[in-house]
């Protein structure tokens, strides 16, 4: 399995970008009430559990988490962009997958029209379809739970 090195945020609250290393043993967010510490880490932890709804609250337009060590030419990682389309009510999700499960090719899932009426759905409080669960089981969260343990 693999650990976090780096973790890359455009657009964070639509105003800042950065980039920061993560040590193996011990990483501190320092900063006052307000700056986003606690943000940023439900946007890590949203992206490495797959948690849309989380995704879709946080302002941000690409996070890039990185792991390693890897022996592999490329190393692993996680990217999810938000990509806003005039013709939709919300921003489409992106996931970009590069991890030693999938053969060192990237793999992409995109949130489709299903799962914004999932969102749209889950934000007026009714049931979640049944199928939205066996997709996510299938393909996404599988690909991520090969990444890091």
């Amino acid at each position: 399995m693999h650990h976090i090195t780096n973790v890359s945020v455009e657009g964070f609250w639509e105003t800042y970008s950065f980039t920061f290393h993560v040590n193996r043993d011990t990483t501190f967010f320092i900063g006052q009430n307000g700056s986003g510490k606690t943000t940023l880490i439900n946007l890590i932890a949203a992206v490495l559990t797959a948690d849309m709804r989380t995704l879709a609250k946080i302002p941000f337009n690409r996070i890039t988490i990185a792991f390693g060590p890897t022996k592999a030419k490329a190393s692993p990682y996680v990217s999810v962009n938000k990509i806003q389309k005039k013709s939709r009510p919300f921003e489409s999700i992106e996931y970009k997958i590069l991890s030693s499960t999938s053969g060192a090719k990237e793999v992409k899932y995109t949130i489709d029209e299903a799962e914004e009426e999932f969102f749209y759905r889950r934000s007026r409080g009714e049931d979640f379809p049944v199928e939205y669960y066996r997709r996510m089981q299938r393909g996404l969260l599988p690909e991520l739970r090969g990444l890091f343990s």
